[in-house]
């Protein structure tokens, strides 16, 4: 049975990799880009994933 395996793929954010600095980081950076507080944009994305909507971070 395993050697029909060709790939093998991992999800590791958040399951091995704790990604929340990272997170953080592209929040401030886009604070920064917007001129407005990290607050606000921490609060603006907790409110889209609470909607099950889609953040597009780029």
């Amino acid at each position: 049975m395993l050697k029909d395996i060709e790939w093998l793929f991992f999800d590791v954010g958040s399951t091995l990799i704790n990604e929340e600095k990272a997170y953080e980081h592209r929040m401030r950076d886009m604070a920064g880009a917007a001129n407005k507080s990290y607050e606000e944009i921490y609060e603006l994305a907790i409110n889209f994933y609470k909607e099950n909507k889609k953040v597009i971070w780029k």
